[in-house]
């Protein structure tokens, strides 16, 4: 498996080696390093590895990679780095994307020639980042090549120079249309893509959350009594996910607490401290420590009600079904959701929240007191009975067992 992403708090690449490895592959994530985690760890079964897809020297035995490429890459390096001694890190981190958009397949083939009795039957590439490279080893090496498209490129909240972004589709189409398999994380996703690149509906694996109980809880990290109503919202601390409609909303009704659980607090305090202020929110708004994607469940099971009110600002926002909807449900906590087509589906056919117009505080907030007085309750409990029958992590297992099934190219179990 292959990933552009650090996969720390990344729960679809976490989740998938999971399953696949429960399933009796032999599983390895290659991921980017990062700070957070070691470069070497092993998930239920599933060998997670990482490096710096900006280190040149796997470039030197690259097969995949022609010699204009590795010409290419080497450019791009030494741009990225005189714009770091600059000082300009957007242009740098923009030349660091572009490097590692190809370069990711250079150090997947370096991890193949660690193990050269052991051929590889199936790259899978989560996400556009890792796809190019995934495709050009498994073009090398004969094996299946799955693709898990989990955000809808065309249009989503990243924003790129028209070129690179006119490259990224091409590639995206190009490589689709050759995949044994894609698979993507929505309904409205899969519709989506089978329509722009011309290709069979993409089939569907949720973002399923396990309920692992964990020994301290966010209630208990805020050091909040138990009849202090308290939201939740998890999640990256980033524009158009619904924060900045929650602050409102708990401005607007002084009883509730807000707790943030993702971001750094530093980052959070310097984007939303005005916001805070000027809805009178000070002491309301809480930021607690950024959980794995298989505790996130169990550490928010003591909240009254969670947010997930993003605006559907692109349609890559409007038609995903993020992994909080998933770890609210799991956690028996009621959801709270906006405009977004998608989560509006879910919430509403199957009764676990509520929907409305995020734009608006003072409704924001009266759902907040209508869902929490939910929480705990036999309709609702009866109601996440039936979504968790339907969206389950052995679900998700099967899913994948199902689909992997189909590749011809896939070793027997």
């Amino acid at each position: 498996m292959l990933s552009a992403a650090p996969c720390v708090h990344d729960a679809r690449p976490r989740f998938a080696a999971r399953a696949l490895a429960g399933l009796g592959y032999d599983v390895t994530l290659l991921c980017r390093s990062t700070d957070l985690a070691p470069p070497a760890e092993r998930v239920s079964g599933a060998r997670v590895l990482r490096a710096d897809f900006n280190d040149l020297a796997p470039l030197d035995k690259s097969r995949t990679l022609g010699p204009f490429m590795r010409l290419f890459l080497r450019g791009v390096s030494l741009l990225r780095r005189r714009f770091e001694k600059r000082g300009k890190a957007s242009a740098a981190r923009l030349f660091a994307l572009v490097q590692e958009f190809w370069s990711i397949a250079a150090h997947g083939e370096a991890l193949l020639a660690t193990t050269p009795d052991r051929p590889v039957a199936v790259v899978h590439a989560v996400g556009l980042p890792a796809l190019a490279a995934a495709g050009r080893i498994a073009r090398r090496t004969g094996a299946a090549l799955v693709y898990d498209a989990i955000e809808l490129e065309r249009d989503r909240n990243a924003r790129y120079m028209p070129l690179f972004h006119h490259l990224r589709l091409r590639i995206e189409r190009y490589w689709t249309r050759r995949a044994d398999l894609v698979v993507t994380v929505s309904e409205e996703i899969a519709l989506q893509l089978s329509r722009d690149y011309d290709i069979r509906r993409p089939a569907v694996v949720h973002n399923a959350a396990p309920l692992n109980l964990v020994e301290e809880d966010l209630r208990y990290d805020l050091d909040l009594p138990e009849d202090a109503p308290l939201a939740v919202y998890i999640g990256a601390g980033v524009n158009d996910r619904g924060i900045a409609a929650a602050i409102r909303a708990v401005g607007e009704r002084q009883r509730f607490h807000l707790a943030v659980v993702g971001p750094e607090e530093q980052a959070f305090r310097a984007r939303y401290r005005n916001l805070i202020a000027a809805c009178g929110a000070q002491g309301l708004v809480h930021v607690a420590p950024i959980q794995r994607p298989d505790q996130a469940a169990g550490y928010i099971r003591a909240a009254d009600v969670s947010i997930a009110a993003g605006a559907p600002t692109c349609a890559s926002y409007a038609f995903a079904l993020p992994n909080k909807l998933f770890q609210s449900v799991a956690s028996a906590t009621p959801v709270i959701v906006g405009r977004t087509p998608a989560l509006r589906r879910m919430v509403t056919n199957h009764a676990v929240g509520e929907c409305v117009d995020e734009r608006e505080p003072a409704v924001l907030a009266a759902a907040m007191a209508r869902q929490a007085a939910r929480k705990g309750a036999p309709e609702y409990m009866a109601a996440r009975a039936d979504f968790l029958r339907r969206y389950n992590t052995l679900g998700a297992i099967c899913d994948w067992a199902r689909l992997y099934a189909r590749l011809k190219k896939a070793p027997k179990l």
